[in-house]
């Protein structure tokens, strides 16, 4: 399928992040496209793992030890398999903790208040705290990256820039999104 395993964290793993930042970035909202593509990054970036040399490959134990946003994405992985988690210590509960949402953050200037829109895949925690995907998505994928340089697998990595959580960075009104397209035709985001 893949030649070695650098070809497959490019042209599978990395792949799959980069068409769901594309889509997420770019696309209509609706439909659960963002979902699927983010459940499509999600699972490659989890089993990458399985695909590691002996000699590396650590349990998922030990890698959440490393990068603790993989033991969340696994139950991310799992619950979109299995529906209801029910073995170990899960931090989710079911698939229902997944879900699509789009966040409205309003900002004021000189001329007065405007808002910008973002879709978001979001994750629902047993705590009640709640995490963007895209975050977790990120923080292990600049995980595999470094781990992969350090293994002589990959050249170098150029990491991935996390996002910061909705309305934690200023967005000129020029380049504020104030509707999200829907599959159906436009709508107002608020």
């Amino acid at each position: 399928m893949f030649d070695d395993l650098a070809a497959f964290f490019y042209e599978n793993v990395v792949a799959a992040f980069t068409d769901y930042s594309k889509i997420k970035r770019d696309d209509p909202c609706g439909r659960s496209k963002d979902l699927r593509a983010a459940l499509t990054a999600a699972t490659a970036l989890y089993h990458l793992r399985e695909h590691i040399p002996g000699q590396y490959r650590k349990s998922r134990s030990d890698v959440a030890k490393l990068c603790p946003d993989y033991d969340l994405l696994g139950d991310v992985v799992n619950a979109a398999k299995h529906d209801e988690l029910t073995l170990g210590e899960p931090q989710i509960n079911s698939a229902e903790d997944i879900y699509e949402a789009t966040v409205v953050t309003r900002y004021q200037d000189q001329d007065g208040e405007y808002s910008d829109a973002q879709k978001m895949v979001m994750v629902k925690l047993k705590d009640g705290s709640e995490r963007d995907l895209f975050e977790v998505l990120t923080n292990v994928m600049n995980f595999w990256g470094r781990e992969l340089t350090r293994y002589g697998v990959i050249k170098g990595f150029d990491p991935f820039v996390a996002p910061g959580a909705a309305g934690s960075r200023f967005v000129k009104r020029g380049d504020a999104k104030k509707r999200l397209r829907h599959r159906n035709g436009p709508r107002t985001a608020v």
